[in-house]
């Protein structure tokens, strides 16, 4: 899997890996998206985090 490869990549090199899994199939269901993506970019998140979100949605 594409996650190995990274364990792998990481223990090659000697690097630290930090993993994160998360579900977010009912976290959002009932907010207004346009408004969640206004809100973030106010609040000054990382355009890579809203355009992830974005994708997401």
């Amino acid at each position: 899997s594409s996650l190995k490869v990274f364990f792998e990549l990481a223990r090659c090199r000697k690097e630290e890996l930090l993993v994160c899994f998360l579900n977010l199939a009912k976290a959002f269901d009932r907010v207004d998206r346009k408004k969640l993506i206004e809100v973030l970019r106010m609040k000054g998140y990382s355009e890579k985090i809203v355009s992830v979100l974005q994708d997401i949605y």
